[in-house]
């Protein structure tokens, strides 16, 4: 007589799928932002920089 079981941890189930789904969502969206030319890539450099320093240089 054999018995055999397998134990999930609650990770594998729970929270590797919830990363996985995120990661490819974040991957999406850097894929449209990537898809631009070099005047897109400008633009989002002279948005950000002002942005992140609290708008100081506007």
């Amino acid at each position: 007589m054999r018995h055999g079981f397998r134990v999930t941890p609650v990770f594998e189930r729970g929270l590797y799928p919830s990363v996985a789904c995120l990661v490819g969502r974040v991957g999406a969206a850097a894929n449209r932002l990537q898809s631009g030319n070099v005047n897109t890539y400008l633009l989002y450099v002279f948005v950000a920089i002002p942005s992140a320093l609290g708008g100081a240089l506007l």
